[in-house]
């Protein structure tokens, strides 16, 4: 895989009412652009924190550090796109630089 990637996270509910976590890595290599599917997970805990370690342990447990993740596309929820509290301001402390986009799809469907 490429040294650097982004990374598009959502979570929703199945039949089952159990909430499902999608994590997806989106990076570049020779001039073209890859997405794969990392994991899908189910998540037993919504906050910001226990998002950010479910995708930092998910991401090591596939081999991918987490500090080569340069941006993200989250929806607008407070535990995904917070600014201080949300998951997004998590990966922004552990890297200044990294760059936070709202997730277009969703953007969309208000």
């Amino acid at each position: 895989m490429a040294g650097i990637y982004s990374i598009q996270m959502d979570s929703t509910q199945d039949v089952s009412a159990h909430d499902q976590c999608a994590i997806v890595v989106r990076y570049v290599i020779l001039g073209k652009v890859k997405e794969r599917l990392v994991r899908l997970v189910r998540v037993d805990n919504s906050s910001g924190r226990s998002l950010h370690t479910l995708l930092s342990e998910s991401l090591s447990d596939s081999g991918i550090s987490l500090k080569n993740c340069v941006s993200d596309s989250f929806d607008g929820a407070s535990n995904m796109s917070g600014i201080y509290s949300g998951v997004q301001a998590l990966m922004k402390e552990e890297r200044p630089s990294h760059i936070h986009t709202w997730c277009y799809a969703h953007v969309l469907n208000l």
